[in-house]
């Protein structure tokens, strides 16, 4: 049985309102309030908003076995709010709100089913800052044998990876002296530049392969933010900035932080009158999806039963909340409507349709998954 056309029309206004609710990063409460509300009035169990602000609910009684999850949260800047040739044009249309309202109208539309288990779904906060939302439900308890995250990817496409991400902080500590005799001081500006660029071609060395030719595969190491100095006619004698580190499955975020720390040393021994020290603020395992699991052969069915075509499996270079399951025994995998080179830009925009379609892959999903329980 396919959603009908009545369940249609209202699942694209709940879309509309919730597009044009601004939500950036830890400013999400106006849109939380609309989604319990919304998912009161649509049938859901025990909908709530927990201590940092999820919305969660859940459809049919019994243990949990599957848990949606998508982030109510954008980057910041407001796309001015526009429909045009069947897309709709919003701040979070692609990142991702239409894959977070299509999980929770795939879950109303199971009300009347006969399942074996229970599907929960959670709306969460901070997913582009420092992944608040779904953090605090894992340390909450997670009992469930499957997760599906809801990102863009596009409506036949299955995201099965993500490489993991060490970001650190990078402090120069040097003395300071007149600008105008440069040679006589050392350049904490310049001297943690020269360390960035010493760092990132070791890590290059050590861990990126040449196996594969996919860039998922590959390390990358970017500066993504840096402030030094005080005025413009004094050398400055300290400058601190921030790291962006991705690494492919075979690397482990210790293990890089460790050889991040041990260069460091290495780089001070070397260069008299200069202190560089990096400490790991945020960091986090690449993640691979079980090829053999049930949880990704029944969405990959349940595509190609709505798209007609098989759907493509492919591998991010980002990283995203599916991460965080790393080493935990939950299957997971990452699916949602959208054109992903899309996200965070000026011109973000949902396919109708797509979105539409998303929604009855996710029904299928979780109808399949529960009643196989």
């Amino acid at each position: 049985m396919h959603i009908g056309s009545e369940f249609k029309a209202k699942a694209v206004d709940i879309l509309k309102n919730a597009l044009k609710i601004y939500s950036p990063s830890l400013r999400e409460t106006e849109l939380a309030f609309f989604l319990m509300d919304t998912m009161k009035k649509l049938g859901y169990d025990d909908v709530y908003i927990d201590d940092v602000g999820n919305v969660l609910g859940s459809v049919s009684a019994g243990k949990s076995k599957l848990m949606y999850v998508g982030h109510m949260d954008t980057v910041p800047g407001i796309i001015p709010y526009r429909e045009e040739g069947g897309f709709i044009y919003a701040r979070g249309a692609v990142d991702a709100k239409s894959a977070l309202i299509a999980m929770i109208v795939a879950g109303a539309s199971l009300k009347s089913e006969n399942l074996n288990g229970k599907l929960t779904v959670a709306c969460t906060v901070d997913e582009e800052g420092s992944s608040l939302g779904f953090k605090h439900i894992l340390r909450k308890g997670v009992d469930v044998k499957y997760v599906v995250f809801g990102e863009p990817g596009g409506v036949e496409v299955i995201t099965i990876a993500y490489r993991g991400r060490v970001q650190l902080s990078i402090k120069c500590k040097t003395r300071s002296g007149h600008a105008g005799s440069p040679w006589a001081f050392e350049n904490a500006v310049e001297n943690l530049y020269e360390f960035y660029e010493f760092l990132k071609e070791k890590i290059g060395e050590s861990y990126s392969t040449r196996t594969f030719s996919s860039r998922y595969y590959t390390t990358s190491t970017s500066i993504t933010w840096i402030k030094g100095g005080e005025t413009s006619n004094i050398i400055p004698d300290f400058c601190e900035a921030k790291l962006d580190i991705r690494i492919p499955p075979h690397v482990k975020a210790y293990e890089l932080i460790e050889f991040s720390r041990k260069l460091s040393k290495d780089f001070t021994d070397k260069h008299l009158g200069v202190q560089v020290e990096v400490e790991p603020e945020e960091y986090c395992d690449a993640y691979e999806a079980n090829k053999s699991s049930m949880l990704l052969n029944i969405l990959r069915e349940s595509i190609k039963e709505v798209r007609g075509k098989h759907p493509k499996l492919i591998r991010k270079t980002s990283t995203g909340d599916m991460n965080l399951l790393a080493g935990l025994p939950i299957n997971a995998v990452t699916y949602g409507p959208g054109d992903s080179t899309l996200s965070h830009t000026d011109v973000e925009k949902i396919d109708v349709e797509e979105y539409l379609d998303s929604i009855e892959v996710y029904r299928l999903t979780a109808l399949k998954l529960l009643k196989s329980c």
